[in-house]
Parts: C-alpha cells; sequence; structure tokens
C-alpha cells in the first residue's frame, strides 16, 4: 500500500483538528487549517452549530410586540381627529397619545382630548382607540386629557395617572376596556382664595405625587400642601401653610399605606 509522504488523508486529519480545537477553546471558536504536504492545499473547517436557545424567537421572526414598539408606531393625531367625526358628528383636538395596555392584557392607544360640541361649549376627557384604529370609545370621567402611563409593578398592564382641570382630583385607575377602575384618589380642591381679601377664612390645596421603590417594591409618596388664608375684618389677612406626606406601597393592584400589612398572598386564607 502506498502512503504520500505520509500523510493522513485530509479529510480525518481536518474532524481531529477541529475536535481537538474546539476541545480546547470552549467553543470560543477557532479556525483550523489542514495540510498535506505534497498537495499544498489548506482546507478550512468551519465551527459546530450553535445549539438553539431555548424559547429564543427563529431566524427571519419578527419579535414580539412590546410596549416600547407600540409607541414607536403611534397613529397620528389627525386619524383619530378624523375617525371621532365621522363616528360622531363631534369636534375634538387631541393633547395626549399614549400606548396602554388593558387588564385584559391587550393593547390600545390612550388619547387625551378636547371636546367641542355643536353648541360650541367644550368639555375634556380620553378616548380609548383599538390597535386597528376602527373602536374609538370614550373613557370614563376618572381620565382627564392630561396623564402619564405608567407599569409599576412590571405586571404587563398600565396604571394611569391623571389630573381633571376643573374637577382638581388626581387619581391612579387602570383600564377594563373603555370603564376607568381608580386604584387611587386624592381630592386637590382648586384655589378658593378670592382676589381681593374678604373676611373669614380661605384656603387651597396641592398635591404632589412621587414614584419610587422600596425593597424592589414600588412605592407612591403622597405630599399634600394646604394653604390657609384668614382675613380679618380690617382687610390684614394671614396665611398659614400646612403639609401632610403620607407613603403608599403598591402591592396586587392596591395602594397601601406604609403602616398597613401586606394583603394576604393569592389563595391564601387571611
Amino acid at each position: 500500500m502506498t502512503r504520500h509522504s505520509g500523510c493522513t488523508p485530509p479529510a480525518l486529519r481536518a474532524t481531529a483538528r477541529a475536535w481537538a480545537c474546539w476541545r480546547r477553546l470552549l467553543g470560543l471558536g477557532c479556525l483550523c487549517l489542514v495540510a498535506c504536504g505534497e498537495s499544498g492545499r489548506e482546507a478550512v473547517v468551519p465551527p459546530p452549530p450553535l445549539a438553539a436557545t431555548p424559547g429564543a424567537p427563529k431566524a427571519g421572526s419578527a419579535p414580539p410586540a412590546t410596549a416600547e414598539t407600540q409607541e414607536s408606531t403611534l397613529p397620528s393625531r389627525e386619524a383619530i381627529i378624523d375617525a371621532w367625526q365621522k363616528s360622531s358628528g363631534e369636534e375634538v383636538d387631541v393633547v395626549e397619545l399614549q400606548a396602554v395596555r388593558l387588564l385584559s392584557r391587550e393593547s390600545a392607544y390612550l388619547a387625551g382630548v378636547i371636546f367641542t360640541g355643536r353648541s360650541g361649549a367644550a368639555r375634556s376627557g380620553a378616548l380609548l382607540v383599538s390597535a386597528d384604529l376602527q373602536t374609538l370609545t370614550e373613557v370614563s370621567a376618572d381620565i382627564g386629557p392630561r396623564f402619564r402611563v405608567l407599569d409599576l409593578d412590571g405586571d404587563g398592564v398600565s396604571e394611569i395617572v391623571s389630573s381633571r382641570t376643573g374637577a382638581g382630583d388626581k387619581t391612579i385607575a387602570q383600564l377594563q376596556d373603555a370603564t376607568a377602575v381608580v386604584l387611587h384618589r386624592a381630592a386637590a380642591p382648586q384655589d378658593s382664595r378670592p382676589a381681593e381679601p374678604q373676611e373669614g377664612d380661605q384656603s387651597s390645596t396641592q398635591v404632589d405625587w412621587q414614584f419610587t421603590k422600596m425593597d424592589e417594591q414600588p412605592v407612591l409618596r403622597e405630599q399634600i400642601v394646604t394653604r390657609t388664608r384668614t382675613c380679618a375684618s380690617g382687610g390684614a389677612c394671614e396665611e398659614k401653610t400646612t403639609q401632610q406626606t403620607q407613603t403608599y406601597r403598591y402591592v396586587q393592584r392596591q395602594f397601601l399605606k406604609l403602616d398597613t400589612p401586606p394583603p394576604p398572598a393569592s389563595g391564601t386564607p387571611p
């Protein structure tokens, strides 16, 4: 049997060197060049294919829809205005537009709007717009035209922080279709002080909310500042400011005062 320059057949040498290389470098990648003395040719052995990661999307498949991708594809405000006018005959101006997730985990859009009726009288509110823009529904009165959309506990359901001009209420709510499910409310009456000093007491209240975390749990810090002005019959007035701060934990769709024990876990008897 004739042997050529003592050279092992290229296919065997390529396979042996490739696997030895991969064992040494623990999958970090290796380019194995296999030479056979007389031929002078080099064979490049590609690395073995990587195992698929469980749960990873297949090559060429579209990534799943997220709140971020939905936010980047918001419909135009003009499209919402036209759709509402066609369905209701009422003019509307869109002042806020954000993507939301309902309690059903369904994706939709929330539009803060100013309605202008046929009489010309304006009122504020919000519209729930389906993802395909085919259904527009006026949201219950607990959500105003200006709002923030959060997901405090990362469960995929939006918490909507809103205040209504004129009513003075600040609310945190979730949406069951077009019905606002209020989780927390703070009343902030409008300034009742007249422009000119009058005898008696007048007061104004301001509510400030700050969201943070404590021990990886969502927390709401609520500060209520009340200013009271007392005017004597002679026109001299004295002002007094009081401040009240309260901290709430957000647990199982409830805002609980920090000194309140948490509710039992689902399925656990109290």
